[in-house]
Protein backbone atom coordinates (compact mmCIF):
# COMPACT_ATOMS: atom_id res chain seq x y z
CA UNK A 1 0.00 0.00 0.00
CA UNK A 2 3.04 2.23 0.69
CA UNK A 3 4.95 1.93 -2.92
CA UNK A 4 0.66 2.38 -4.61
CA UNK A 5 0.07 5.65 -2.55
CA UNK A 6 3.72 6.77 -3.43
CA UNK A 7 3.28 5.93 -7.09
CA UNK A 8 0.08 7.42 -7.58
CA UNK A 9 1.89 10.66 -6.06
CA UNK A 10 4.72 10.85 -8.45
CA UNK A 11 2.63 9.71 -11.92
CA UNK A 12 0.25 13.12 -10.20
CA UNK A 13 3.18 15.40 -9.53
CA UNK A 14 4.41 14.75 -13.29
CA UNK A 15 1.25 15.24 -14.83
CA UNK A 16 0.95 18.46 -12.90
CA UNK A 17 4.89 19.29 -14.12
CA UNK A 18 3.16 18.73 -17.58
CA UNK A 19 0.20 21.06 -17.23
CA UNK A 20 1.84 23.78 -15.33
CA UNK A 21 5.08 23.46 -16.10
CA UNK A 22 5.92 24.52 -12.37
CA UNK A 23 9.36 23.38 -11.12
CA UNK A 24 8.22 22.55 -7.68
CA UNK A 25 5.77 19.44 -9.67
CA UNK A 26 9.17 18.24 -11.25
CA UNK A 27 11.15 17.94 -8.22
CA UNK A 28 8.17 16.34 -6.00
CA UNK A 29 7.85 13.63 -8.90
CA UNK A 30 11.47 13.23 -8.36
CA UNK A 31 11.48 12.63 -4.83
CA UNK A 32 8.19 10.25 -4.71
CA UNK A 33 10.30 8.32 -7.34
CA UNK A 34 13.29 8.00 -5.34
CA UNK A 35 11.02 7.04 -2.52
CA UNK A 36 9.00 4.36 -4.95
CA UNK A 37 12.19 2.72 -5.78
CA UNK A 38 13.88 2.46 -1.84
CA UNK A 39 10.26 0.66 -0.93
CA UNK A 40 10.34 -1.92 -3.63
CA UNK A 41 12.25 -2.31 -6.80
CA UNK A 42 8.87 -2.28 -9.24
CA UNK A 43 9.00 1.71 -8.37
CA UNK A 44 11.14 1.62 -11.75
CA UNK A 45 8.33 1.08 -13.68
CA UNK A 46 7.50 4.97 -13.23
CA UNK A 47 10.41 5.67 -15.41
CA UNK A 48 8.61 4.17 -18.77
CA UNK A 49 5.54 5.87 -17.33
CA UNK A 50 7.37 9.32 -17.24
CA UNK A 51 8.44 8.49 -21.16
CA UNK A 52 5.53 7.85 -22.41
CA UNK A 53 3.84 10.84 -21.06
CA UNK A 54 6.82 12.82 -22.22
CA UNK A 55 7.08 11.21 -25.48
CA UNK A 56 5.50 13.23 -27.43
CA UNK A 57 6.89 17.04 -26.35
CA UNK A 58 10.28 15.68 -25.57
CA UNK A 59 13.02 17.76 -26.28
CA UNK A 60 17.06 17.51 -26.11
CA UNK A 61 17.26 20.44 -23.84
CA UNK A 62 15.33 18.93 -21.42
CA UNK A 63 17.45 15.62 -21.39
CA UNK A 64 19.98 16.82 -18.60
CA UNK A 65 17.02 18.09 -16.14
CA UNK A 66 14.97 14.38 -16.89
CA UNK A 67 18.89 12.28 -16.12
CA UNK A 68 18.98 14.79 -12.78
CA UNK A 69 15.02 14.16 -11.95
CA UNK A 70 15.02 10.48 -12.56
CA UNK A 71 17.46 8.77 -12.58
CA UNK A 72 20.24 10.53 -10.31
CA UNK A 73 18.13 11.94 -7.48
CA UNK A 74 16.18 8.61 -7.20
CA UNK A 75 19.26 6.83 -7.06
CA UNK A 76 20.65 8.81 -4.49
CA UNK A 77 17.53 8.86 -2.09
CA UNK A 78 17.51 4.80 -3.14
CA UNK A 79 21.36 4.78 -1.64
CA UNK A 80 20.17 7.06 1.53
CA UNK A 81 17.41 4.68 2.42
CA UNK A 82 20.10 2.16 3.37
CA UNK A 83 21.38 4.66 6.36
CA UNK A 84 21.37 2.44 8.93
CA UNK A 85 23.07 -0.55 6.82
CA UNK A 86 26.11 2.25 6.24
CA UNK A 87 25.86 3.51 9.20
CA UNK A 88 26.30 0.16 11.05
CA UNK A 89 30.31 -0.01 8.87
CA UNK A 90 29.00 -2.24 6.29
CA UNK A 91 31.29 -1.38 2.95
CA UNK A 92 29.84 -1.04 -0.52
CA UNK A 93 31.23 -4.65 -1.45
CA UNK A 94 28.27 -5.97 1.02
CA UNK A 95 26.26 -3.49 -0.53
CA UNK A 96 26.87 -4.89 -3.99
CA UNK A 97 26.98 -8.89 -2.91
CA UNK A 98 23.34 -7.73 -0.85
CA UNK A 99 21.60 -6.71 -4.27
CA UNK A 100 22.89 -9.30 -5.78
CA UNK A 101 21.54 -11.92 -3.51
CA UNK A 102 18.30 -9.92 -3.69
CA UNK A 103 18.18 -10.48 -7.53
CA UNK A 104 19.24 -14.06 -7.67
CA UNK A 105 16.24 -14.71 -4.96
CA UNK A 106 13.65 -13.08 -7.58
CA UNK A 107 14.88 -15.11 -10.46
CA UNK A 108 15.71 -18.27 -9.00
CA UNK A 109 12.61 -18.69 -6.10
CA UNK A 110 10.71 -22.08 -6.07
CA UNK A 111 8.84 -22.36 -2.91
CA UNK A 112 5.02 -22.78 -3.73
CA UNK A 113 2.44 -21.43 -1.77
CA UNK A 114 -1.03 -22.79 -1.95
CA UNK A 115 -2.71 -19.04 -2.40
CA UNK A 116 0.07 -18.42 -4.89
CA UNK A 117 -1.26 -16.70 -8.28
CA UNK A 118 -0.40 -15.84 -11.64
CA UNK A 119 -0.38 -12.45 -13.19
CA UNK A 120 -2.85 -13.31 -15.61
CA UNK A 121 -5.47 -14.22 -13.03
CA UNK A 122 -5.34 -11.48 -11.21
CA UNK A 123 -7.52 -8.78 -13.31
CA UNK A 124 -9.89 -11.64 -13.15
CA UNK A 125 -9.93 -11.88 -9.39
CA UNK A 126 -9.65 -15.67 -9.63
CA UNK A 127 -7.20 -16.20 -6.12
CA UNK A 128 -6.80 -13.95 -2.95
CA UNK A 129 -4.54 -14.34 -0.29
CA UNK A 130 -6.18 -15.65 3.15
CA UNK A 131 -4.01 -13.80 5.68
CA UNK A 132 -5.69 -14.97 9.02
CA UNK A 133 -8.41 -17.08 10.36
CA UNK A 134 -9.70 -17.25 13.46
CA UNK A 135 -12.89 -19.94 14.14
CA UNK A 136 -15.03 -20.54 17.42
CA UNK A 137 -17.70 -22.28 18.04
CA UNK A 138 -20.58 -20.26 16.53
CA UNK A 139 -18.48 -17.89 14.42
CA UNK A 140 -15.62 -17.41 12.64
CA UNK A 141 -13.07 -14.39 11.60
CA UNK A 142 -11.35 -14.07 8.55
CA UNK A 143 -9.09 -11.59 6.61
CA UNK A 144 -9.43 -12.65 2.96
CA UNK A 145 -7.18 -10.37 0.50
CA UNK A 146 -10.07 -10.55 -2.17
CA UNK A 147 -10.61 -7.79 -4.73
CA UNK A 148 -14.20 -6.19 -5.12
CA UNK A 149 -16.15 -8.37 -7.71
CA UNK A 150 -17.74 -5.50 -8.74
CA UNK A 151 -14.70 -3.13 -9.03
CA UNK A 152 -11.69 -5.54 -10.40
CA UNK A 153 -14.58 -7.18 -13.07
CA UNK A 154 -15.88 -3.95 -14.55
CA UNK A 155 -12.22 -2.01 -14.26
CA UNK A 156 -11.02 -4.69 -16.43
CA UNK A 157 -13.58 -4.04 -18.61
CA UNK A 158 -12.81 0.09 -18.45
CA UNK A 159 -9.29 -0.98 -19.19
CA UNK A 160 -9.88 -2.67 -22.71
CA UNK A 161 -12.45 -0.38 -23.12
CA UNK A 162 -9.73 2.66 -22.98
CA UNK A 163 -7.45 0.40 -24.94
CA UNK A 164 -9.70 -0.15 -27.77
CA UNK A 165 -10.84 3.15 -28.33
CA UNK A 166 -7.17 4.45 -28.67
CA UNK A 167 -6.42 2.03 -30.85
CA UNK A 168 -9.36 3.13 -32.97
CA UNK A 169 -7.91 6.77 -32.59
CA UNK A 170 -11.43 8.11 -30.58
CA UNK A 171 -9.20 9.51 -27.98
CA UNK A 172 -6.41 11.39 -28.83
CA UNK A 173 -2.58 9.85 -27.57
CA UNK A 174 -1.71 12.99 -25.83
CA UNK A 175 -4.76 12.71 -23.56
CA UNK A 176 -4.48 11.50 -20.06
CA UNK A 177 -6.47 8.02 -20.82
CA UNK A 178 -2.73 6.97 -22.40
CA UNK A 179 -0.94 8.21 -19.39
CA UNK A 180 -3.53 5.94 -17.08
CA UNK A 181 -3.32 2.80 -19.58
CA UNK A 182 0.30 2.61 -19.78
CA UNK A 183 0.62 3.36 -15.76
CA UNK A 184 -2.09 0.39 -15.48
CA UNK A 185 0.00 -1.90 -18.15
CA UNK A 186 3.29 -1.10 -16.70
CA UNK A 187 2.37 -2.01 -12.93
CA UNK A 188 0.65 -5.44 -14.51
CA UNK A 189 2.41 -6.50 -17.72
CA UNK A 190 6.19 -7.24 -15.96
CA UNK A 191 4.54 -9.57 -13.48
CA UNK A 192 3.41 -11.39 -16.42
CA UNK A 193 6.99 -12.86 -17.32
CA UNK A 194 8.30 -12.84 -13.51
CA UNK A 195 9.72 -16.30 -12.98
CA UNK A 196 9.24 -16.16 -8.94
CA UNK A 197 5.74 -17.64 -7.13
CA UNK A 198 3.30 -14.23 -6.81
CA UNK A 199 0.41 -13.07 -5.42
CA UNK A 200 -2.94 -11.30 -5.86
CA UNK A 201 -1.39 -8.05 -3.51
CA UNK A 202 1.55 -8.19 -6.53
CA UNK A 203 -1.68 -6.17 -8.48
CA UNK A 204 -2.39 -3.49 -6.66
CA UNK A 205 0.02 -0.87 -7.71
CA UNK A 206 -1.55 -0.94 -10.94
CA UNK A 207 -5.36 -0.57 -9.41
CA UNK A 208 -6.00 2.77 -9.16
CA UNK A 209 -5.22 3.37 -12.47
CA UNK A 210 -7.79 0.98 -13.17
CA UNK A 211 -10.32 2.53 -11.07
CA UNK A 212 -9.78 5.64 -13.08
CA UNK A 213 -10.40 4.67 -16.29
CA UNK A 214 -13.63 3.04 -14.61
CA UNK A 215 -15.23 6.39 -13.08
CA UNK A 216 -14.46 7.78 -16.91
CA UNK A 217 -16.27 4.75 -18.37
CA UNK A 218 -19.03 4.69 -16.11
CA UNK A 219 -19.78 8.71 -16.55
CA UNK A 220 -19.15 7.89 -20.47
CA UNK A 221 -22.49 5.97 -19.87
CA UNK A 222 -24.23 8.50 -17.85
CA UNK A 223 -24.02 10.20 -14.69
CA UNK A 224 -27.37 8.29 -13.49
CA UNK A 225 -25.49 5.09 -14.24
CA UNK A 226 -22.15 5.93 -12.47
CA UNK A 227 -24.21 6.99 -9.42
CA UNK A 228 -26.17 3.61 -9.37
CA UNK A 229 -23.01 2.10 -10.04
CA UNK A 230 -21.38 3.40 -7.31
CA UNK A 231 -24.18 3.07 -4.90
CA UNK A 232 -23.63 -1.20 -5.81
CA UNK A 233 -20.05 -0.38 -5.18
CA UNK A 234 -20.52 0.62 -1.67
CA UNK A 235 -23.50 -2.16 -0.81
CA UNK A 236 -20.18 -4.69 -2.30
CA UNK A 237 -18.04 -3.28 0.24
CA UNK A 238 -20.42 -3.51 2.86
CA UNK A 239 -21.08 -6.63 1.87
CA UNK A 240 -17.56 -7.67 2.11
CA UNK A 241 -16.15 -6.00 4.82
CA UNK A 242 -16.35 -8.94 7.15
CA UNK A 243 -14.45 -11.08 5.18
CA UNK A 244 -11.63 -7.99 4.57
CA UNK A 245 -11.08 -7.12 8.42
CA UNK A 246 -11.74 -10.56 10.65
CA UNK A 247 -15.31 -9.65 12.32
CA UNK A 248 -16.72 -12.64 13.62
CA UNK A 249 -19.75 -13.97 11.59
CA UNK A 250 -21.92 -17.23 11.69
CA UNK A 251 -20.78 -19.92 10.59
CA UNK A 252 -23.26 -20.63 8.31
CA UNK A 253 -22.56 -17.24 6.11
CA UNK A 254 -19.22 -18.17 5.47
CA UNK A 255 -20.96 -19.95 1.73
CA UNK A 256 -22.01 -16.86 1.32
CA UNK A 257 -18.93 -14.82 0.76
CA UNK A 258 -17.14 -17.58 -1.75
CA UNK A 259 -18.65 -17.43 -5.33
CA UNK A 260 -16.03 -18.77 -7.25
CA UNK A 261 -14.50 -22.33 -6.36
CA UNK A 262 -10.96 -20.87 -6.65
CA UNK A 263 -11.51 -18.25 -4.21
CA UNK A 264 -11.68 -21.32 -1.58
Amino acid sequence: IFLTAIVVAAVTAFIKFKSTSRRRYLVAASLFTGLAVSTKWTGVYLLPIFAVIELFSLRVSNLPRYILAFLVIPAAIYVLSYSQFWLQGHPVSQFVELHRQIWLYQIHLTATHPYQSSALSWPLNLRPVWYYVDYQDTTVANIYALGSPLIFWAGLLAVLYTIFLILLRRISLRSPHLYLVSCYLLFFIPWVFSPRIMFLYHYLPATPFMIILLAWALTRISSKFAIGYTLFAIGFFIFFYPLWTALPIPKTWVHLFFWLPSWR
